[in-house]
């Protein structure tokens, strides 16, 4: 299943001639007018640095369904998977879903390059193309993509999804275990302006396992992290009801001690 991976500016121009994208060799040497920007942590370090994780740049597309199967990882996602055509997020065996990953510039290329410098100069598509697994489940899958530019003195994160039918027509319904996040997350606070500015909830799942690199990378998690150690969440985050729409399993990840 290939895509086309387009950036544009706010007036819907391209920011890059259709078929290629800048090689990541231009985005270390600050060679990218657009300000279209590729992973920086090998700079920023933002696992250490937290406050710095907005700013990590991944430019990432996924691939997850059927949607009404949709969780949170179980895998953890080793060293190896930076360095495969598409990394394994979750397994229908493991997680009764599907969800597959890879980067912009391909991780291969990114990270491959810290010992192979040359890597980075492979020229970059803006296709992409995933293998969907061939113990992929029929229905509704996701597809997502998030990057970031920093144009003008603004910095802003983006991201879109669509949805694709595999193995049958009838549509997959996602019923989400937790909600009542509009009554924070509006105006300003909004998903769209947040975050990857993805609005989707769907696509957080395939972004977000454990790394081994990341533990804390799992989406309920960073969940719980982030609510947990913003001064901004007016409620007590212990109280589970607050964002579970049903009371969840286990003791809560990711949580500080009362």
């Amino acid at each position: 299943m290939t895509f086309r991976v387009t950036f544009r500016d706010g007036q819907g121009n391209r920011l890059h001639p259709e078929g290629s994208l800048p090689t990541y060799g231009e985005f270390v040497r600050g060679q990218i007018p657009s300000g279209l920007r590729y992973y920086d942590g090998f700079r920023l370090f933002p696992t250490l640095y937290y406050a710095l994780k907005h700013r990590e740049s991944n430019a990432l597309v996924t691939l997850s369904g059927p949607t009404d199967k949709l969780r949170t990882p179980s895998l953890t996602a080793g060293i190896d998977q930076f360095f495969v055509p598409q990394s394994t997020i979750a397994t229908v065996a493991t997680d009764g879903f599907s969800a597959v990953l890879q980067g912009i510039p391909p991780l291969a290329v990114t990270f491959g390059g810290v010992a192979n410098p040359s890597l980075w100069e492979t020229p970059i598509s803006d296709l992409v193309t995933f293998i969907i697994p061939n113990d992929a489940l029929p229905g509704t899958y996701l597809v997502a993509v998030k990057a970031r530019r920093e144009f003008g003195g603004e910095a802003l994160n983006r991201g879109t999804t669509t949805e694709i039918q595999v193995g049958t027509a009838a549509l997959s319904t996602f019923s989400p275990q937790t909600g009542h996040c509009d009554s924070c997350h509006s105006g300003a606070s909004a998903f769209s302006k947040v975050l990857h500015g993805v609005s989707d909830r769907r696509a957080c799942f395939a972004c977000h396992p454990s790394i081994a690199v990341e533990p804390d990378a799992a989406l309920d998690i960073r969940v719980h992290e982030v609510h947990d150690r913003s001064n901004r969440f007016p409620a007590d985050i212990h109280e589970c009801a607050t964002c579970h729409l049903t009371p969840p399993p286990g003791p809560a990840r990711g949580l500080l001690p009362r």
